[in-house]
């Protein structure tokens, strides 16, 4: 009797410890990747990006689950990534692509995170999960003068908090 509670805890942990928000992303680490390591690594693999005026590393045409992003930004705090936005965005022109990419992504979200749905769940336009380590939002905007856009970003809630409290200092 005990051997099979342990093999069943035993299971119940790994489960537990496999099932978590992905935190890695195109050879990064959310918490540990530094801006260097990123723009070295985007650099060598000859994908096109840019720093804008807040400091945000951008990359072009970048693919991440087996979806064309428009472009990812990478956000750094304390010289660590701390939040990763993959970002399509259409003007009507591509809204079979649109269509393809909100569907995957409002099917295979809740599949995958299910259990770390927090509440933060507003239909099929906005969804966010979060193990109390990384968060993931996602987000479907349309504008006016059919400007649409899909927004996927994963977030180190570690370094965010980190990030509010220090800005919070300023005040």
């Amino acid at each position: 009797m005990k051997r099979t509670i342990s093999i069943v805890l035993l299971l119940v942990c790994v489960l537990a410890a496999s099932a978590q928000i992905q935190r890695n992303f195109l050879g990064f680490t959310l918490g540990e990747t530094t801006k260097t390591q990123v723009y070295n690594h985007l650099r060598d693999t000859n994908i096109k990006f840019y720093q804008d005026e807040e400091g945000i590393c951008c990359a072009e045409n970048v693919k991440f689950a087996t979806i064309d992003w428009d472009y990812a930004k990478f956000t750094f705090f304390n010289d660590k990534l701390y939040k990763v936005e993959f970002s399509f965005l259409d003007d009507g022109k591509r809204i079979a692509k649109l269509t393809s990419v909100y569907n995957k992504l409002t099917e295979l979200l809740p599949k995958k995170y299910w259990r770390y749905a927090n509440g933060k769940t507003f239909g099929d336009k906005f969804m966010e999960f979060s193990d109390n380590v990384t968060t993931v939002t996602f987000l479907y905007s349309d504008f006016f003068f059919r400007k649409f856009q899909i927004k996927l970003d994963y977030t180190d809630i570690s370094l965010l908090n980190a990030k509010k409290a220090f800005e919070a200092s300023d005040l």
